[in-house]
């Protein structure tokens, strides 16, 4: 035993030295550090009239001086510190990490920020992080992957560090600064060789659940005891690999397995928790056994618990736990229990598994969260669903659902989201599964994902998903979200949605865009129906499909509503979209470059299109932008549609070509557009039986809507193109009817027009029509003459 004792003894004090020479080795090196503390002389430069120096006791953040920054609305690059270049040489391709203190005093307004970044002149290499007073990181540059760059503590102070590559020369000009207003102190800015440290880990007060699958315990906050062990045992798993299994024989009177470590699960004192575990018995117990659980302080000797059986039953708690407290559920071919229990003035309790006197049980899926966590009903629960509730998401908690989420899709089966609020911080992906909640307004997934890139859902291949609210967390849209910035849903994952896939019963809100469909291989929605989705809030564009090769995609019953000021489209098909059905697009209160964007699409059949509210940002534009596309759209109405632009239209043709992608060959054919029926509605008026819009007196007749036309299209544009009004109706509550009735159209003569509205086919002469005729096409039986007429572009002439 000696020699056994003076060896371990020497092999630690090697290990010992190792480490220490390692930590030696690999201490960072520090390239730059500047805490203000001369008060004069530092290498940064203040930027007037945003920076000062500021000694106020409750203002500095370390020492004797800390750097002010501050600026008002409005002002939109404040930049209020600055290193120029030359003052910092990097080595070009070298890993660095930069970081600083900071505290925001004055909080920036809504969808603002702070920023941080680095600059090359001349190459216009750029790297940095917009963050804001929540300690989020807002955006970053491209090279900066979303754990380069992390904001860490609580409260009034906290540090930023930013891990990067140094690129080009390395000779950055670093500049610090605020986006319309706020104001926040900065200090000990700090840069050293090599990429962020490890956070340290800190003890946690609940568990997410864990299901054993690195095939140990090693790494995570349980421990096994005794007989116990992690098993792959075929008979012995419940959810996925691996679980916890014991046996215990007849003699043993007290066989624990299974228990918490209190260094890395410290529960907090008078707390109430819910500890949720499945479990499979694949020995029974005799007659005088049972499995069991604890919670108990060592110092204080407080527990709470009970004993359950093979059977389903609870055959004891404890005298502190109520009969609610304790829950188990049959899950067909495993059961799932819950303790419900509340701490006592020790933080120091342990969570312990045991068999009493025999028998053998296998424990999955186990976790900790604080208050009372139901195990979802049978009549809440889908049979043959991964339920995310089985696997540790808590709904209306304000912690983060992302490991359950992920496990409840690595089971392979559809997922199911119970009522309530979940949090998530990473894209959700999924193909050939469901994602199914309880309803639009009842199960709602939050994404806190820092990457503005990352979706918060990747669905592919045939996958559904349904009855759910998605969102990003309030402040992650900054309302300068451009294409693939705060996705809601994105059309691929390592298949693209197609064949009989569909989003239905969705709603989509607080996000850049909803739906994406980008342009490349693997995220070309095809054969999928979208159906009853309510898309509200979004800050670039509500539907933006890209992708090449698309076709079968049906939409109905899609409502899009937002007030955010830089909306690009809401309704975008671009790229190629074919055999496309629109049932009912509702696109409603908001301003936009134009309101519906098709882009090469080629057999359109859309049944209603509803405008409402909208206002065109640009002159020269239209709410229905038509380009390289054909087809018919049987109902197309615009209702109360403030103008602001001169030139504005309704429907805005441009070119029509086939992109076959060779310019030697363009398919010589016609581009065609039916509308079935038009209806107008107080054009630029607001909808006088709203109490919010005041009148805009005059309508169609004011100066801002100089230049309006019905149809429009470019004197540049290429190729032949014919439109076929079937019907028209108008009614408007100002004095423009003139302009309703006389329907002006392309002024550039660029359209063949086949028909512009139902007119009437015979009457007497005073009857005939004075308006929307078509030379050469529009006839007139004339009662009075008895003889067919013809409108021949400025007369009625008698066909011979």
């Amino acid at each position: 035993m000696k020699k056994f004792a003076v060896w371990f003894t020497v092999l630690a004090m090697l290990l010992s030295a190792i480490e220490m020479r390692s930590a030696s080795a690999s201490a960072a090196v520090t390239v730059l550090s500047e805490g203000f503390e001369s008060g004069t002389g530092s290498a940064f430069k203040l930027g007037a009239p945003y920076g000062s120096l500021t000694s106020s006791a409750g203002e500095k953040l370390a020492g004797a001086y800390s750097v002010k920054g501050s600026s008002a609305s409005g002002q939109q690059w404040a930049e209020f510190l600055k290193l120029d270049a030359g003052k910092l040489a990097l080595t070009p391709s070298k890993v660095y990490t930069i970081s600083f203190k900071y505290r925001v005093v004055n909080p920036e307004p809504a969808g603002e920020f702070f920023y941080l970044y680095g600059k090359i002149d001349g190459t216009g290499e750029t790297v940095g992080f917009n963050y804001n007073s929540a300690g989020q990181v807002v955006w970053r540059t491209e090279q900066l992957a979303a754990d380069h760059v992390r904001l860490s503590g609580q409260g009034d102070e906290r540090l930023a560090q930013m891990s990067f590559t140094a690129n080009g020369s390395g000779n950055y000009a670093w500049v610090f600064g605020i986006h319309n207003g706020g104001t926040l102190l900065i200090d000990d800015i700090a840069v050293k060789e090599g990429g962020l440290e490890a956070p340290p880990a800190q003890p946690a007060d609940t568990a997410a659940t864990e299901g054993f699958e690195r095939g140990q315990t090693v790494g995570t906050v349980w421990k096994t005891l005794n007989a116990g062990a992690v098993s792959n045992d075929a008979d012995k798993r419940i959810n996925g690999q691996y679980t916890v299994k014991a046996t215990a024989g007849a003699a043993e009177e007290w066989r624990e397995f299974l228990t918490s470590d209190p260094a890395k699960l410290k529960l907090a004192a008078g707390t109430e928790y819910t500890v949720t575990f499945k479990y499979k018995v694949f020995l029974a117990e005799p007659a005088d056994g049972f499995f069991y659980l604890y919670a108990k302080s060592p110092s204080t000797g407080g527990m709470s618990g009970f004993n359950f059986s093979s059977g389903q039953d609870v055959l004891w708690r404890s005298a502190d736990v109520p009969e609610s407290g304790v829950q188990i559920v049959d899950r067909d071919g495993y059961k799932m229990a819950r303790l419900t229990f509340k701490t006592g003035a020790a933080a120091d309790y342990a969570l312990t598994w045991g068999i009493r006197k025999g028998g053998g049980i296998a424990i999955d899926d186990v976790s900790v969260a604080k208050g009372s966590v139901p195990i979802h009903s049978s009549e809440q629960y889908r049979v043959g669903y991964a339920n995310v509730a089985d696997y540790g998401a808590i709904p209306d908690d304000d912690m983060d659902d992302t490991a359950a989420f992920k496990q409840a899709i690595a089971a392979g089966k559809s997922i199911f989201v119970p009522a309530g609020t979940y949090h998530v911080n990473e894209t959700l992906q999924f193909q050939n599964q469901n994602l199914i909640g309880s309803g639009m307004f009842v199960s709602t997934i939050v994404a806190r994902i820092a990457d503005p890139k990352a979706p918060i859902l990747k669905a592919g291949r045939s996958s559904v998903v349904a009855d759910l609210n998605l969102g990003f967390d309030n402040g992650l849209v900054t309302n300068q979200e451009a294409e693939g910035d705060r996705v809601g849903i994105y059309t691929g994952a390592q298949w693209s949605l197609q064949r009989g896939s569909s989003v239905r019963n969705v709603r989509i809100q607080n996000v850049g865009t909803a739906l994406y469909s980008p342009e490349g291989l693997g995220a070309e929605s095809f054969s999928v129906t979208y159906d009853t989705l309510e898309i509200e809030n979004f800050s670039y564009r509500g539907i933006d499909f890209r992708a090449r090769n698309r076709t079968g995609n049906v939409f109905n019953n899609i409502y899009m509503n937002s007030n955010r000021p830089n909306i690009d489209v809401a309704f975008a098909l671009t790229g190629e979209e074919s055999e496309t059905v629109i049932n009912q697009l509702n696109v409603e209160h908001m301003k936009v470059n134009t309101a519906v964007l098709l882009d090469g699409v080629y057999a359109l059949s859309a049944s209603t299109v509803h405008i409402e509210g909208v206002t065109l940002r640009n002159a020269d534009s239209g709410y229905v932008t038509v380009n390289n596309s054909s087809g018919s759209i049987g109902s197309l109405t615009v209702y109360y549609a403030p103008i602001e632009k001169n030139g504005v239209s309704i429907v805005r043709i441009g070119n029509n070509r086939y992109a076959t992608g060779m310019t030697s060959f363009q398919p010589d054919t016609v581009g065609y557009l039916r509308i079935g029926t038009l209806h107008a509605k107080g054009l630029n008026e607001n909808d006088p039986t709203s109490e919010t819009h005041g009148a805009k007196v005059g309508g169609l007749t004011r100066a801002d809507a100089s230049g309006f036309v019905f149809f429009d299209r470019p004197a540049n544009a290429l190729g032949d193109y014919s439109v076929q009004l079937d019907n028209y109706v108008w009614y408007s509550y100002q004095n423009d009817r003139n302009v309703y009735e006389q329907f002006p159209v392309d002024p550039n003569g660029k359209i063949s027009f086949m028909k512009l509205g139902a007119l009437p086919l015979s009457g007497p002469t005073a009857k005939r029509p004075v308006n929307r005729m078509i030379a050469n096409v529009t006839t007139y039986y004339d009662t009075d003459l008895k003889k067919l007429l013809i409108w021949n572009g400025t007369a009625w002439i008698s066909i011979a």
